[in-house]
């Protein structure tokens, strides 16, 4: 499981979910293939904006729960939807983590 936050609000959250192609978005994170999900208003919908903000669930959370498919095409599919939001990410080579290329997008 990955959570990050996407720079920007709703409309950013948003924009990187509906350009993934290979991964795909779900109210439940229990599978053996990649799914996203939206925090704000699938698990946490019923929370006050309060206590959401208090505990981290903010507009632009991103949850990921990474699956068993090829890792580099887990990686085109994330770092092509961040393209849509500018920012570029890639496999090193030595080890297959990601590398940030430009932090405007994510935090």
């Amino acid at each position: 499981m990955i959570s990050f936050y996407i720079k920007g609000g709703e409309m950013e959250a948003f924009k990187f979910l509906n350009h993934l192609q290979l991964i795909k978005l779900a109210v439940s994170l229990e599978s053996t293939e990649s799914l996203v999900q939206y925090p704000t208003s699938i698990t946490h919908s019923g929370i006050c904006p309060k206590l959401k903000k208090k505990i981290g669930i903010e507009a632009n959370l991103i949850r990921l729960s990474i699956g068993i498919e090829n890792y580099n095409d887990l990686i085109w599919d994330i770092n092509q939807a961040l393209n849509s939001l500018e920012v570029k990410i890639q496999s090193k080579k030595d080890n297959n983590h990601f590398e940030k290329r430009n932090s405007a997008a994510i935090h």
